[in-house]
């Protein structure tokens, strides 16, 4: 049976719950890329990653967990330490030191309530319609908590787990206050570590407001810092690397984090398994209408945070 089958004998009431799966990596394999036959999960994580970039594994890594249990990621927290030492002494001991990160699962959900009439029209396309309901309001709630959670009681997200990397100058004649100039888009890409600069995936991320004025930018020998694209499929760039658009992330303004350079494959998102789709008639009997449950669970969070810095716009 396709998952469309399984969804059709829910609205008959045939069946009362399922799991819709998604096609991701998961912590045991790794799927192909090969095109699939489009299914209702398919129509739901395509209409989510239309909300914004945090779901989708193009940009950062998305795990797949069967359960819901705590995962704990272990990283790199301190480099061993080589010292000049003297002929004949000892050698001194200098251990890395490693620290961890828990993600948990969240629950983001939302009813959607159609008629008996509707669900019976022939004419009318439910899975689609269904698609597009719970990819918008799952997809903008998630990617919301992940870019702009505060990791208490909820997703840590990519903005406030990322380190400052340049602070705006004060406002001018030519800019006001909070917004950036093309050099400090400059010295916020080389403030990470070369070698996170030279990792797949690294880019920069900033709301379609910023991604406007960046585009209005010069550098002091005239040169324009962003770069359309001329690829289909392809993202814009800026000083070289991919921009990509986020509708979360903060605008220019006074103390605003209003852009992100790093490399994004770096924040991990965790999905447990996928979207739960459940089936009441007795919700809404009165009103002749079935209610449907969509729920997700998911956590992210960045265990390196010096691979995503952020640009923070002035105060004066």
């Amino acid at each position: 049976q396709t998952d469309a089958d399984i969804l059709r004998q829910m609205i008959a009431g045939e069946r009362r719950a399922h799991r819709f799966n998604f096609e991701t990596r998961d912590l045991a394999k790794t799927t192909s890329n090969a095109p699939n036959v489009t299914t209702f999960s398919d129509v739901v994580i395509d209409q989510a990653r239309l909300v914004g970039p945090m779901m989708d594994p193009s940009v950062v890594t998305v795990l797949t967990t069967a359960s819901g249990e705590d995962l704990v990621l272990p990283s790199l927290a301190s480099w061993s330490t080589a010292n000049r030492e003297a002929e004949a002494d000892a050698i001194d001991e200098e251990d890395p030191g490693f620290g961890k990160t828990t993600l948990k699962a969240y629950k983001h959900a939302f009813l959607v309530q159609v008629s008996q009439e509707f669900l019976a029209d022939s004419n009318i396309d439910v899975i689609g319609f269904l698609g597009q309901q719970a990819g918008n309001a799952i997809g903008y709630a998630v990617n919301n908590a992940l870019t702009l959670g505060t990791g208490t009681v909820q997703e840590q997200g990519i903005v406030p787990a990322s380190t400052l990397g340049k602070t705006g100058g004060t406002a001018t004649a030519s800019r006001g206050t909070g917004e950036f100039n093309a050099d400090e888009l400059i010295d916020l890409v080389y403030s990470l570590d070369g070698a996170a600069r030279r990792l797949p995936g690294f880019g920069v991320m900033a709301s379609g407001a910023s991604i406007g004025a960046m585009r209005k930018l010069k550098t002091s020998s005239g040169d324009y810092v962003f770069v359309p694209t001329i690829q289909p499929g392809q993202p814009d760039s800026i000083l070289g690397y991919p921009l990509i658009e986020n509708p979360h992330m903060a605008a220019q303004g006074s103390g605003a984090k209003s852009v992100l350079a790093g490399h994004f494959p770096s924040y991990y998102t965790r999905m447990v398994g996928g979207i739960d789709v459940a089936r009441s008639d007795d919700y809404a009997f009165n009103t002749g209408q079935v209610t449907l449950r969509f729920q997700v669970r998911v956590d992210g969070n960045l265990p390196q945070t010096s691979h995503v810095k952020h640009f923070k716009g002035g105060t004066a």
